[in-house]
């Protein structure tokens, strides 16, 4: 049962993590995000900190996630997270 509420969790914190990146939330971003995370996106893939410079300056909006799936594994203290989602964003060059 407690893994249930693990999963729950995590799931919910995801969903927030997409709204905090649609309405620029950098500092709570900064907080979430592990100092080694990787963002992969169709351009490339770079560091917490210029996802976060990124989002902060605008260049990347993200405007709406649709959730599609979700799947939770909580295996000890470590958290396997899948989503399938598709992303409404605005690019700004």
């Amino acid at each position: 049962m407690q893994n249930v509420n693990l999963e729950q969790e995590v799931i919910h914190l995801s969903k927030e993590k997409w709204r905090w990146m649609a309405e620029r939330e950098v500092d709570t971003l900064n907080a979430l995000f592990h100092e080694k995370a990787v963002f992969v996106h169709m351009g490339g893939a770079w560091g917490k900190e210029q996802e976060l410079d990124i989002i902060k300056g605008g260049r990347i909006h993200y405007k709406q996630a649709d959730i599609h799936e979700v799947s939770v594994a909580i295996i000890g203290t470590t958290a396997i997270f899948k989503q399938n989602h598709a992303v409404g964003r605005g690019w700004r060059p």
